[in-house]
C-alpha cells in the first residue's frame, strides 16, 4: 500500500472516530439536528477518501502487473519468468499468467474459459479448435456437469443444466412473474369541443323556451302634426326539449375484483368519452336521425343546417363555395382568397371575442397552415417554433376532430364564427354515474339477471338538447336580407364545390 493511499484510509478512519465521538458526547445518545448533519457530512467525506483509496490502490496494482517480466513461449501460453512471485506450495500453476489477445488474466481462469469453450462446443456440434491432453469429454463433464440450450428472446444460452434458470419454467421459470403495469394506454382522440364552444342553458324542466328577435321597429318621417306610423317588433320562440340519453356496460364481479387495474374508474372514463363523442357528432354532424352506427340523438348540427337551406350550395349567404376544383380527392386547391371571403361573409355582430375558426387537425396542418408559409415574410425562427395556440389571420383554430379530414366534393369543411350565438345546449342533468348488482339488463336480446348471474352494470345517463338554430338564410327564401338581419348568420364556412 502506497503512503498516499495509507493516509488516504487514515483521515477516512479519524473522520468516523470524530462521528463517533460527537455521538458519545450527546446528552442521552441525542444528537441535535445541527450534530446530524455535521455526523452526515463526516461520513460522506469519509466515504468519498475510501473510495479514492481504493481507486488508487487499483491504479497503482495495475501499474505494477506491467512491470511484471512475460517470456513468451513457443505456444500460445506467456508465464511469468519471476518464478519466486509464486508460492510453489500453494498455487503455482493456478496463479501463473496467460496472456489471452491484450489482456492477462490468471491462467486458472484461462483454463476454465478454455474447458467451457470446448464443452459448448461439444454440447452444440461444433467444432473445437482446443487440443486438450486426455479425455476431455470427461474433465468438462466433471468440471460442469451436462450443459443446457435455451433461447429467450432474440438471445440464446448455454448454461449447466442443472443449474437454477429461469428460462425453463421447471427449473426456475415458473418463480419469474411478468410485470403487469396497472396504466392503460387509451389513445383516443380529443372530443368535447361541442360542449367548450357553445351557450349552455340550465333546464329546470323539460322543456325551455328561448326568445329569438326576428324583426325590428321602424323609424318613418312624420310632418307637423300628423300621425306617427306604427310599426312592430317580433320574436318566436327557440326550443329546447330535454333528450334522456345513456349507456351500459356490464362485467362480472370477479373481473372488478381481480382486474390489475382500476375496472370502474377506467368503465367510469370511458362512459364519459362515449358522452363526449357523442355531443360533438350530435352539435357538429348531426342530420337529425337516431340510432344507426353513429349516434346523433335526433339532433341537427352545424353542419348539416348550414348546408341543408337550399340544395344549390351557391344561394346559402353563410357559405362560400371554394374557388378551386379536384376536391374530390384534395383540398390543395383551397386558397387564401377563399379563407377570406369567409371572414369578410361574417357579420359584424358575431365578430366577438369568442370568434374562432372550426375545423380538423388535418386541415389546419395541411391547408391552412400551407397557405401562411406560401404567402411568404415568414421568419426562420416563425417556421422552427411555430405559435404554440393554432391560429390563422389573427383568429384562433379550435381542432373538431369529429370534422371530416380527407376532401371530398360538397363538403363544409371549415367554419367560422361565434358558435354561443348560432347555437344552444340547453342541460336538465349532466353525467350521472351508476353501479347495480342488482338490476336486470338486457344485452344484443339475452336478459341478465345481474345479481343471479354475479355481475356488475356501470349505467351513465344524460339529459340535455342541442339546438343550432342560426345559420343564416338562403337567396329563394330571402333574396335580399334586411339590413338588421344579414343574410348570414353568426356562424359561416367554406363548402366545397360539387365537382
Amino acid at each position: 500500500m502506497s503512503p498516499k493511499e495509507q493516509k488516504l484510509r487514515a483521515d477516512a478512519k479519524a473522520l468516523l472516530v470524530a462521528c463517533k465521538a460527537i455521538l458519545d458526547a450527546a446528552p442521552n445518545g441525542m444528537p441535535t439536528e445541527a450534530q446530524h448533519a455535521e455526523i452526515a457530512a463526516k461520513r460522506r467525506e469519509s466515504g468519498d477518501m475510501v473510495l479514492a483509496a481504493d481507486a488508487l490502490g487499483a491504479i497503482e496494482s495495475g501499474l505494477a502487473d506491467f512491470d511484471t517480466p512475460l517470456q513468451r513461449s513457443s505456444g500460445r501460453q506467456v508465464i511469468d519468468t519471476n518464478e519466486g512471485a509464486f508460492d510453489r506450495d500453494d498455487a503455482a500453476a493456478i496463479e501463473r499468467i496467460q496472456r489471452v489477445g491484450t489482456n492477462r488474466i490468471p491462467k486458472a481462469v484461462a483454463h476454465k474459459a478454455g474447458m467451457f469453450a470446448a464443452a459448448v462446443a461439444m454440447q452444440t456440434g461444433g467444432s473445437c479448435p482446443i487440443r486438450y491432453s486426455g479425455n476431455i469429454r470427461q474433465k468438462c463433464h466433471d468440471m460442469f456437469g451436462e450443459l443446457a440450450v435455451f433461447s429467450r428472446g432474440d438471445a440464446t444460452y448455454i448454461v449447466p443444466k442443472a443449474a437454477q434458470i429461469e428460462g425453463s419454467d421447471i427449473p426456475g421459470g415458473n418463480l419469474v412473474f411478468p410485470e403487469f403495469d396497472t396504466t392503460v394506454i387509451n389513445l383516443r382522440e380529443v372530443f368535447g369541443t361541442f360542449r367548450r364552444n357553445t351557450a349552455i342553458k340550465t333546464m329546470t324542466s323539460d322543456t325551455k323556451n328561448i326568445l329569438r328577435r326576428t324583426s325590428a321597429l321602424q323609424m318613418y318621417l312624420v310632418g307637423e302634426a300628423q300621425r306617427i306610423t306604427t310599426s312592430s317588433k317580433k320574436w318566436d320562440l327557440i326550443k329546447l326539449i330535454a333528450k334522456k340519453c345513456g349507456a351500459i356496460a356490464l362485467s362480472s364481479v370477479e373481473l372488478n375484483e381481480d382486474s390489475a387495474i382500476d375496472l370502474g374508474n377506467d368503465l367510469m372514463s370511458e362512459l364519459a368519452y362515449c358522452a363526449a363523442l357523442t355531443e360533438d357528432q350530435a352539435g357538429w354532424n348531426g342530420d337529425g336521425s337516431s340510432g344507426g352506427t353513429i349516434e346523433y340523438l335526433g339532433m341537427l348540427g352545424v353542419r348539416p343546417k348550414l348546408k341543408g337551406l337550399n340544395a344549390t350550395i351557391s344561394k346559402i349567404y353563410g357559405l362560400t363555395v371554394a374557388s378551386g376544383t379536384g376536391y374530390a380527392t384534395s383540398y390543395a386547391s383551397v386558397a387564401l382568397s377563399d379563407i377570406n371571403a369567409v371572414i369578410a361573409n361574417l357579420p359584424a355582430y358575431a365578430d366577438t371575442p369568442s370568434c374562432k375558426f372550426y375545423c380538423h387537425r388535418a386541415f389546419y396542418y395541411g391547408v391552412l397552415q400551407k397557405l401562411a408559409a406560401a404567402a411568404g415574410g415568414v421568419t426562420f425562427h416563425e417556421i422552427i417554433e411555430g405559435v404554440r395556440r393554432p391560429m390563422f389571420l389573427g383568429y384562433p383554430v379550435e381542432f373538431v376532430q369529429a370534422f371530416p379530414k380527407t376532401s371530398a366534393t360538397n363538403q363544409v369543411c371549415l367554419l367560422f364564427g361565434d358558435l354561443t350565438l348560432a347555437s344552444k345546449m340547453g342541460q336538465r342533468k349532466g353525467l350521472e354515474f351508476a353501479v347495480s348488482q342488482d338490476a336486470t339488463v338486457v344485452d344484443s336480446g339475452t336478459t341478465y339477471n345481474l345479481w343471479q348471474n354475479d355481475m356488475m352494470a356501470w349505467r351513465m345517463i344524460e339529459r340535455f338538447d342541442i339546438n343550432v338554430h342560426d345559420v343564416g338564410r338562403e337567396s329563394d327564401g330571402y333574396a335580399t336580407p334586411t339590413i338588421d338581419i344579414p343574410g348570414a348568420g353568426p356562424i359561416v364556412g367554406l363548402i366545397t364545390a360539387n365537382s
